[in-house]
């Protein structure tokens, strides 16, 4: 099929090369969807990509001429209930989160063959895979893009959103006036806190290179999952390489299970070791040992930002109310005027072929339907602005109190961050001062011990003592009586003799 880039005239099973209207070249498409409206609404210029699940065009909306990015499932998927609800789920939760540093979701719907479609802001530039395939990127812009990364997943994370595949290629890096954004896309297989599971427990569900050791286990996915991930990509962005480079899926298990992860500075000397320390702590295999959360992370790369000279990346504040302006004149608009101009043009070209004869019946139907099919066209397009106009006003009411409600959100994760790193603060310190009173008690027991021992041994000896001195003293009494009874004896004999008169006196003064 060939269509023309101006009026849109489709040519099928023609070898025509430009357009009988216009003269413009005609484009070769094999593509249906090139050159058709899509939910009604937005006009498919052309195919960006394609991947895995889906097909990805470049298309402009009909009623305001925004150029936008449009993905459309493939059609062999889009039977598969759990894909369709995956697809789905992308665009609900990519759409509620609302932050600069993730896509933005204009619509959702499904085409007319019942294929999914996500109508997203169209991105212009590379994604991180392509950057970090040139080399190692500069700490500076490392330090800046990863900044920018936090802060959307502490977006999510504080709207319960788990991304569960982050990733280089879901990192999309957009230049503007110089400023690189990093953009977070495709939360096809993120979940959120309120919507049903659509995987087995234990399955696992990502990409190997990334995932995260708890991941491996079957335990259930929080945020620190998404932390363990964002480590992997900061260590590709500042080393241009995976850590671990493995050959098989049982490889990788074995890698995130078992293998120490190897620092940053060890392939590149210059890495700050700031930077380095975080980046071995976000892929600690204990959840415990890793950053309480993204907006830690954000707080550590901040501080780090100094240290390599990285540009100041402002987070997103509160907005003030967006002004509501009429949309821009479309380009449908000026397709039907130049049809109106053209009816009139073929309605001369009817009468001056058929001057002096009536023209053909078939031709004259084909002028009518035609001027028929314009005033309804036209009548359609007034009432396509209007409930555009509509649309737009709640989109945009829509957007800014996402965007307030964010703020606040963002407000008290920073305040709930911050509470948590300092309950770690006060459970460490808790840990210790219980060390601490384990250790005194161990060493009062101790000394108790000894005391005991102590007065054992001290027992033991006097009650030894004791015994001696009641086994002398009873040894006594009987030599002092024997000396007593034997004393007596001998005085009674031999004082008589009046030769021992004088002795006699001695022993009594003695």
């Amino acid at each position: 099929m060939k269509i023309c880039p101006h009026c849109h005239l489709e040519y099928r099973d023609d070898d025509r090369t430009v357009c009988v209207m216009d003269g413009a070249t005609l484009e070769e498409t094999e593509d249906p969807r090139i050159g058709k409206l899509v939910l009604g609404r937005y006009l498919v210029d052309g195919q960006l990509g394609a991947g895995g699940m889906a097909t990805v065009y470049r298309a402009h909306e009909t009623t305001n001429g925004r150029e936008v990015a449009v993905k459309v499932m493939h059609a062999n998927l889009a039977r598969d209930p759990d894909l369709r609800e995956r697809f789905r789920r992308e665009a609900k939760t990519a759409a509620a989160l609302a932050h600069e540093n993730i896509v933005e979701i204009f619509d959702a719907g499904e085409t007319e063959d019942g294929e999914p479609v996500i109508v997203m802001a169209l991105l212009a530039g590379r994604t991180l895979r392509e950057h970090i395939a040139e080399g190692p990127l500069a700490l500076p812009i490392v330090v800046s893009l990863g900044v920018q990364i936090a802060r959307a997943l502490a977006r999510a994370h504080d709207l319960g959103v788990v991304h569960r595949d982050l990733k280089p290629e879901n990192i999309f890096v957009v230049e503007d006036a110089g400023r690189l954004i990093a953009k977070l896309v495709d939360f096809g297989i993120a979940r959120a806190r309120y919507d049903k599971r659509l995987t087995a427990a234990g399955t696992m569900v990502g990409t190997p290179a990334y995932l995260a050791p708890e991941r491996i286990k079957g335990k259930e996915n929080d945020p620190s999952s998404d932390l363990y991930s964002f480590g992997i990509v900061l260590y590709e962005m500042i080393t241009g390489k995976l850590p671990f480079l493995c050959k098989s899926l049982p490889a990788y298990v074995i890698a995130h299970l078992d293998t120490p992860p190897p620092s940053p500075t060890a392939a590149m000397p210059g890495c700050p070791r700031p930077l380095d320390s975080l980046v071995l702590r976000l892929m600690a295999k204990d959840v415990a040992d890793r950053p309480v959360d993204a907006h830690s992370v954000v707080r550590d790369l901040e501080t780090i930002r100094f240290l390599v000279g990285a540009p100041t990346t402002p987070p997103a504040t509160e907005p003030p109310p967006r002004p509501k302006t009429e949309p821009p004149r479309a380009p449908q608009a000026i397709t039907l005027e130049r049809w109106e101009r053209r009816a009139l043009v073929l309605e001369q070209m009817l009468r001056r072929a058929f001057r002096d004869q009536e023209p053909p019946r078939e031709l004259v139907g084909a002028l009518d339907d035609l001027r028929d099919a314009v005033s309804e066209l036209d009548t359609l397009r007034k009432n396509r602005l209007g409930r555009q106009r509509t649309i737009d006003d709640v989109d945009a009411e829509a957007r800014e109190s996402r965007e307030r409600l964010g703020h606040a959100v963002h407000e008290l994760g920073v305040d709930l961050s911050q509470a948590r790193e300092g309950l770690l603060k006060l459970r460490a310190e808790l840990a210790a001062r219980e060390e601490q009173v384990k250790d005194l008690e161990f060493q009062l027991a101790e000394l108790r011990r000894k005391l005991d021992d102590t007065q054992v041994k001290a027992e033991q000896g006097r009650s030894a003592a004791q015994g001696a001195l009641a086994a002398s003293g009873t040894r006594v009494e009987e030599l002092r009586r024997t000396i007593g009874d034997k004393g007596r004896f001998l005085l009674e004999a031999l004082k008589g003799h009046p030769e021992n008169a004088e002795l006699v006196a001695d022993l009594e003064r003695s």
